[in-house]
């Protein structure tokens, strides 16, 4: 009897095939499904950049510098896209070229065959990458790399994807329009496109960029681009400075109800420190939120005197502005963009607002607390945290004891800030006068007697060729006042306490930290005759590591300050009187302390030997930055000495 239960070879040979071919159907079945899963993602971020770009195309109708007159002339809509195309770091979008961008080239040149005219040339191009996306133009999650031209509204993507022509035939496809007009594309491309795309453009359109539109000295407004999926008007705005990754995980929100709405977004006054985000409630009842927080850091707004013109830079370039511009400044932590101003003879000055520190000696940290005037907040009566104290370059005389007579370089008033010249000076005769210049390029001048120095600065104020409304004339007494000194401003040669303003915030989260700022070994102010040069490539040499700091902190040679010993050479030309202009000390002693110099409270810093370059009855006075290691370095020169050191002059505008 045969046996039923056993496999014949017939039967497993057949079992065999049967398996093969059903393996081979699945092969080919999932490998045309990746396929048709790449060309569905292709089109959905395709059409996510083209929308974009339709968006900002569009708003430049919404533009402040456009006009009905303007419509037709590309220059115009390219210098939209130049002013408005930045990314939250500062930086401009990059045009393509055929050097940097082969691949493109060759492809707007023969690879996508729809592109015409003016397409065909990839100079008209800007390009992105996928980070450039995010950046630019908030495109989040993207993994393409495109170049576009506004102008056309075209653009192209590197790598392409393949799918059917209309002849059957496989095509690589790099332009949307040449891939959406192919006859053979299956329609499970096309039922699943909208579902997969309306995912990724909901995404985009949950998150609205923000940014500073303008300085109000005491707050800052706050501007949120409302994009087109946003139903006017909305509901409820928002507020929230909780410290969280994503907005939508922010537990306590705040609403605002005073805002206002215009074509560009909505504008909101803040007026206190912090990161903040925001959540938009349209009248659909949508939620928005604000792509990141924006990062907010008031500081008391310069105070200007006629004459004064404020400035700001772009690619190593100086371009005049107005109060108003948020280009102008952004003390945040993130930007470190002081506030600067040019004199009608091109001097630069900077502004150091009112604040208080914290020294910690073991961690070597300097903590900055800017202070500022809000609502009833006034200067001088503000509170601080514990530990930390208003710097004496800020405060009146009177903090330090009523018979303090400026031991710690104190003024006479409390102040909101002072003007600190940008870079060492240059001094020039003219006429058989004497002038004193702040800028770039220039001979930093070496002065060999202190008394001259000091009379200098302090004449910059009866100067009319720096454009101050009224100048001080007369007499420069010996307490160094004028006969005739009614105007606002006051200039004379930087103590040792305003010294100390500049390196604490230099050193801070604020400035180029720690100690990272590089020396200038030249005897040009900024090291440079060249604009571009000083303000691109030697940036690092500044107090913020950008073009806005103060530079030339460092130096072979050391710059004086108006400091040094009372019982020194010479000390019977100075009187107690000019306190003002001169800090005085006392022999080297721990318990002969001046604090905010940088010198006795952040001796632990360096292990410093103090008493070998404190001053003494042979050599009486301060100079500071001769040690290109080292910010806060100092030595001790006689009152006339041979050698000869810079100057560096301080405006404080008074009120």
């Amino acid at each position: 009897m045969k046996n039923q239960k056993g496999i014949t070879l017939i039967t497993l040979i057949l079992t065999v095939i049967i398996i093969l071919l059903l393996a081979s159907i699945g092969v080919y079945t999932g490998v045309e499904a990746y396929k048709t899963m790449k060309v569905q993602k292709f089109m959905a971020q395709m059409r996510v950049v083209q929308e974009r770009i339709n968006v900002i195309c569009e708003d430049w109708k919404n533009w402040e510098k456009y006009n009905d007159d303007t419509t037709a002339d590309p220059n115009n809509f390219n210098l939209y896209i130049e002013e408005t195309l930045i990314s939250p770091g500062g930086q401009k979008a990059r045009k393509a070229n055929a050097t940097s961008q082969p691949e493109f080239n060759e492809i707007i040149s023969g690879g996508a065959t729809s592109l015409t005219g003016a397409d065909k040339t990839i100079t008209n191009y800007y390009y992105f990458s996928s980070e450039d996306l995010e950046s630019f133009l908030g495109l989040k999650g993207l993994d393409i790399e495109v170049i576009i031209n506004f102008a056309s509204r075209n653009f192209v993507e590197k790598t392409g994807v393949e799918a059917l022509d209309t002849e059957g035939n496989i095509k690589r496809y790099y332009v949307l329009e040449e891939l959406i007009e192919a006859q053979r594309l299956t329609s499970t491309i096309i039922q699943n496109l909208n579902s997969i795309e309306n995912d990724v453009i909901i995404d985009y359109y949950k998150y609205l960029n923000t940014s500073i539109s303008k300085n109000n000295g005491t707050n800052k407004t706050i501007l949120i681009e409302l994009n087109a999926k946003v139903e006017k008007p909305i509901k409820k705005l928002e507020i929230s400075k909780e410290n969280v990754s994503k907005p939508e995980d922010i537990i306590k929100w705040e609403e605002i109800e005073d805002y206002q709405i215009s074509k560009s977004g909505i504008t909101v006054q803040v007026n206190e420190n912090g990161d903040f985000s925001f959540k938009i409630t349209d009248n659909k009842g949508q939620v928005f939120y604000s792509k990141e927080p924006i990062n907010i850091e008031l500081a008391n707004a310069p105070e200007l005197e006629i004459g004064m013109t404020p400035i700001f830079f772009e690619n190593g370039k100086i371009l005049e502005t107005n109060i108003n511009d948020p280009k102008w400044y952004n003390y945040s932590k993130n930007k470190k963009e002081w506030a600067n101003v040019k004199l009608e003879d091109g001097s630069i000055y900077v502004w150091i607002p009112r604040f208080a520190y914290k020294i910690d000696n073991i961690d070597k940290t300097i903590q900055i607390k800017f202070l500022y005037e809000a609502g009833s907040l006034e200067i001088g009566k503000e509170s601080l945290e514990n530990g930390f104290k208003i710097h004496p370059a800020f405060s009146s005389k009177s903090t330090g004891g009523s018979n303090s007579n400026y031991k710690n370089g104190e003024w006479n008033d409390e102040i909101s800030g002072i003007w600190v010249a940008k870079f060492n000076a240059n001094i020039f005769t003219e006429n058989s006068e004497e002038f004193l210049t702040i800028t770039y390029g220039e001979e930093m001048t070496r002065i060999t007697d202190l008394s001259k120095a000091i009379n200098i600065c302090r004449r910059i104020e009866t100067k009319s060729i720096y454009g101050f409304e009224k100048i001080a004339s007369g007499e420069l007494r010996q307490n160094l006042s004028f006969e005739n000194d009614n105007n606002r401003i006051d200039s004379h040669l930087i103590k040792n306490s305003e010294m100390g303003a500049v390196l604490y915030l230099a050193y801070s989260s604020y400035g180029n930290s720690r100690n990272d700022i590089k020396d200038n070994n030249t005897s040009i102010a900024g090291g440079s005759r060249t604009e571009s040069e000083v303000f691109n490539i030697r940036k690092d040499a500044s107090t913020t590591g950008n073009a806005y700091g103060i530079y030339d902190l460092l130096t072979t040679i050391g710059a004086y300050v108006s400091a040094g010993l009372w019982q020194g050479e010479g000390s019977e030309n100075l009187t107690e009187e000019i306190g003002k202009y001169f800090t005085k000390y006392n022999n080297y002693s721990e318990t002969n302390i001046v604090v905010g110099d940088g010198i006795y409270d952040l001796s632990a810093f360096w292990n410093q030997d103090m008493q070998n370059n404190y001053p003494n009855i042979d050599n009486p006075i301060f100079i500071r930055g001769n040690d290109i290691k080292n910010i806060f370095s100092y030595s001790r020169v006689k009152l006339e000495n041979n050698e000869g050191y810079y100057v560096r002059p301080v405006i404080i505008v008074e009120r």
